[in-house]
């Protein structure tokens, strides 16, 4: 029977170093199509559903066509 590891992702941690490189949470909802108070949430524990959570990068952080997170 095969091993299928699951990893948990490390949300305040993302959105955290998102923000340190100088991008507001605003523009991180805005980008996303979510309120911020949803990135809030996410930031203190809350997980985004699939669609959000694998979604493109911000177009102007260079990480366009890339999934972030």
């Amino acid at each position: 029977m095969p091993v299928v590891a699951t990893v948990k992702t490390d949300w305040f941690r993302v959105i955290n170093d998102i923000t340190r490189a100088g991008i507001p949470l605003q523009e991180i909802a805005r980008e996303l199509d979510v309120s911020k108070s949803a990135i809030i949430g996410w930031k203190q524990g809350a997980a985004p559903s699939q669609h959000h959570g694998t979604r493109n990068a911000p177009s102007n952080s260079g990480w366009k066509n890339s999934t972030w997170w």
